[in-house]
């Protein structure tokens, strides 16, 4: 872990993204607001918030915003990401969102931010996170031997 102080100033704009994004959103029911951002190969800044229903499982995470974001302005892959809590530590993504990054980020560095007090960060690569990350031709390779449920 690091401090704050020591965020890498290429990736800062994404940081103030994320930061930025985190105060909208909706969480009434953990209190624990996230915000994150990805930056596109083309340099691109996309910026998502959790956002909470009562019925968790319908929940849409903070990362999953930002890809959709990302989505829908027509770009398809991303080389960092950066996620935002007020935590006692910097929290990477959950499994689940790590499942989802990986399908656009293949290896993209994440950060991993505290802003609680002086703040501090860690990052990694996705597959560090995920090593053995599901994807694609792993579908394909057993459609194509014609396999079935």
């Amino acid at each position: 872990m690091k401090p704050l102080s020591e965020f890498p100033q290429d990736v800062e704009p994404l940081l103030a993204a994320a930061r930025a994004a985190r105060p909208h959103s909706y969480s009434p029911y953990s209190g624990f607001a996230v915000g994150a951002a990805i930056r596109t190969l083309d340099g691109r800044l996309h910026a998502g918030c959790n956002v909470e229903t009562v019925a968790y499982n319908n929940s849409l995470h903070a990362e999953m915003g930002a890809v959709s974001k990302m989505i829908a302005s027509g770009a398809r892959h991303f080389d960092a990401v950066v996620v935002v809590t007020d935590s006692d530590e910097p929290v990477f993504p959950c499994g689940f969102c790590l499942q989802y990054l990986s399908e656009f980020g293949g290896d993209a560095t994440v950060y991993a931010v505290n802003v609680r007090g002086s703040g501090s960060f860690r990052h990694a690569k996705l597959s560090e996170l995920l090593p053995f990350q599901f994807q694609g031709h792993h579908i394909r390779s057993q459609a194509s031997k014609g396999d079935s449920l």
